[in-house]
């Protein structure tokens, strides 16, 4: 029983932790590759995953950047 409980918290845990923000990742990556270059992307965690949101944030924010250039070449 105390075995099912701890696993049941260790679940839980990892849910919350690791499984939901790459969830969200996943979702604003799928934003990126339809061209949603507007969304902000939540950058306050500071693991693995804030890192590669944190990353996830600058390529939007670099492609804002390119497509704006190259706006302005265009004209």
């Amino acid at each position: 029983v105390l075995t099912i409980l701890l696993l049941t918290i260790l679940s839980f845990y990892l849910s919350r932790i690791v499984i939901t923000p790459l969830r969200a990742l996943v979702a604003d990556s799928q934003r990126i590759a339809q061209g949603d270059l507007t969304l902000e992307i939540d950058t306050r965690r500071q693991d693995e995953v804030g890192k590669v949101m944190q990353a996830m944030q600058q390529m939007v924010e670099k492609l804002r950047h390119i497509i704006g250039e190259v706006l302005i070449a265009a004209d």
